[in-house]
């Protein structure tokens, strides 16, 4: 098993500088992509544990302590095009800090290449001022979330004009199933009707 320091190559480039402890890595590590730094800070059982630092095109995108090689507490940015998550259906432009693993900030979210929501987060939920789509670019909400739920604003049809507005989380409104990738505003609708501090309240339209 490797054990101490050593060296890794791929393609005859160097991939990783590290420390190992019975075939893991533990301690401190160097990462590269192509000949390009990617990662630089600690590790415990192959791991990212303790303080980083990430680059993208040698210039730093997360800054901050790493927990079980997820981002812990810090600030950084996350790009829809990175390489980590170009394979991913659903995709992130974000920048903001990170507290206990959650991000906070100003983040795009991706349905494929179309964007769904585009505002502010607290602790991953939508929170602060945003704008919801469906996957066919067509505006949804805008308006004010609270941790999470519909709060303050506007639900918009197909064609542009106001549905239903809510404030303080009461009113009509709208949900959607999963993670609102609407390709079909009727389809992926799971209520429409009452809402109480931006939970299901009162009657159902069309039930």
């Amino acid at each position: 098993k490797r054990h101490g320091k050593g060296k890794e190559y791929y393609c005859g480039k160097l991939k990783s500088e590290a420390e190992y402890s019975n075939g893991k890595k533990c301690g401190k590590i160097k990462e590269y992509d192509y000949g390009k730094i990617n990662f630089e800070g600690e590790c415990a059982d192959d791991k990212y544990n303790g303080y980083g630092k990430q680059y993208k095109d040698d210039k730093i995108i997360f800054s901050g302590e790493y927990k079980d090689g997820e981002r812990w507490k810090g600030e950084g940015k996350m790009d829809k095009d990175d390489d980590c998550f170009h394979f991913k259906f659903f995709k992130y432009d974000f920048i903001g800090t990170y507290s206990e693993g959650k991000k906070n900030g100003k983040i795009k979210e991706y349905a494929g290449d179309s964007v769904i929501y585009d505002g502010e987060i607290l602790n991953d939920l939508k929170h602060g001022k945003g704008k919801e789509y469906d996957t066919y670019h067509h505006l949804i909400y805008e308006g004010e979330y609270e941790n999470g739920k519909y709060w303050t604003g506007k639900f918009f049809g197909k064609n542009g004009t106001v549905l239903y507005e809510i404030e303080g989380g009461n009113g009509v409104g709208i949900q959607f199933s999963g993670k609102n990738t609407m390709s079909d505003f009727k389809k992926f609708k799971s209520y429409e009707g009452g809402l109480l501090n931006g939970e299901r309240n009162g009657f159902e339209i069309g039930r």
